[in-house]
């Protein structure tokens, strides 16, 4: 039976982000109310301040976060000042769980060898437990946004992905337009909260691994990194602007040590708590913060898909690796590294599966050089049950035994 005849289109494509709105608008009510120390220090006062026109007036009131671009806190302060108590908290649950909607079809773009409703409910399973990770749920209803600025980081991974084919094979100026526009998506969450942008290094990552010749490929990665720049400007240039001319430092007072800003002491003021500080550490890292989640958290939280899913790239790649070098017959291509198992057996297209791991590799070596701060990967989390059945596509031959391994494990 076809799902898109059986029912309207645009209902299978809403009706997971109605599912997701609701639930987590409730959930968000279970839970309560935000309480956070970045909520009572900066991410309620700084659109007050802002607001009110007192920007400077007040002497560091929420420390070097009172210099945060204010823009993504102003409608959620509104909906906080405007809304009942349970209004406003079942509201901004509902913004995060548009995020169902997202990952759904982005399982869905990517599992397109399986029959219609097996398609619909893997893809919403799938969904479903990437929106109940440990740092997804943390942050519901509450003010850091990471589940804000991944919705528009996961659009437009999904617009790459749903028109992977035009991305592929076009060679004139709307697949140079097109990809463009995907990146100004793209670098609106970098422009609203700058960690974001390791999801848009992701990307850019991603579309240059394609497997086209090297001067397409590199000219898609190039404008679509314009069209980053773009968002990112639209969204943070006019704050970027003030304090540069306040302080002489767009990003004050961060890397400070290079624009030396007279306002700030030479310093980089990143906060380097959590990153990693040795080889073997970077290496393992998704096994020691699953035994110390402290190592990248303050607060403690147990979840093992980070860790299921790097162990099971790990063993994926170290099995490739073994297969090439004894040259069996299935792997006399040399560009078939990721095709372990037959054509038929295969779940999902290799071309938009291939694109996703780049996608989740770029980003997440992006976080750990940068932050290695958890909560920074939450648009990742929320995908790792999706990788986690597409490794297993790679390894495994048949698909009910991929399928049901992978629920098990998720």
């Amino acid at each position: 039976m076809d799902v898109n005849k059986s029912l309207p289109a645009i209902l299978v494509r809403m009706l997971p982000f109605l599912i997701g709105a609701i639930l987590f608008g409730c959930l968000s009510l279970f839970l309560g109310q935000d309480a956070s120390w970045d909520l009572k220090n900066y991410h309620f006062y700084n659109p007050f301040e802002f607001l009110n026109n007192l920007h400077g007036f007040h002497l560091l009131p929420a420390q070097t976060a009172n210099f945060y671009n204010p823009l993504l806190d102003i409608p959620f302060y509104l909906v906080v000042r405007t809304l009942e108590p349970m209004q406003a908290g079942f509201m901004m649950g509902a913004v995060h769980g548009l995020n169902l909607g997202i990952i759904f079809l982005l399982c869905y773009e990517c599992l397109v060898r399986l029959d219609s409703w097996k398609r619909f409910w893997l893809s919403f399973f799938l969904a479903l437990a990437g929106m109940f990770g440990a740092i997804s749920i943390s942050e519901v209803g509450t003010f850091f946004h990471d589940n804000v600025v991944s919705l528009f980081v996961l659009s437009a991974l999904y617009l790459l992905i749903k028109h992977m084919d035009f991305l592929i094979h076009r060679r004139d100026f709307k697949v140079f337009a097109f990809v463009f526009a995907v990146g100004v998506l793209a670098g609106i969450g970098p422009g609203l909260k700058q960690t974001a942008a390791i999801f848009a290094v992701g990307l850019c990552i991603a579309i240059f691994f394609l497997k086209i010749d090297f001067k397409q490929r590199f000219w898609l990665a190039f404008v679509f990194g314009c069209g980053v720049i773009v968002g990112f400007l639209a969204f943070s240039g006019n704050w970027m602007y003030k304090l540069w001319v306040e302080y002489q430092n767009p990003l004050f007072p961060y890397y400070n040590h290079i624009l030396k800003a007279p306002m700030a002491t030479i310093g980089d003021y990143k906060d380097g708590r959590f990153l990693p500080q040795n080889w073997a550490e970077t290496l393992l890292f998704p096994f020691i913060f699953a035994k110390n989640p402290i190592r990248v958290s303050e607060s403690v939280f147990f979840d093992l898909r980070w860790t299921t899913c790097y162990g099971l790239a790990f063993c994926c790649f170290l099995w490739a690796v073994t297969q090439r070098v004894i040259n069996l017959r299935l792997y006399k291509k040399t560009d078939d590294i990721i095709k372990l198992s037959g054509i038929h057996s295969s779940l999902s297209d290799p071309v938009r599966r291939r694109f996703v791991f780049w996608f989740i590799a770029g980003a997440y070596l992006a976080w750990l050089k940068m932050f290695a701060i958890i909560r920074y990967l939450t648009g990742l989390e929320m995908l790792l049950p999706l990788a986690i059945l597409l490794i297993l596509d790679i390894c495994l031959d048949r698909k009910a035994v991929k399928i049901w391994i992978a629920v098990g494990l998720v």
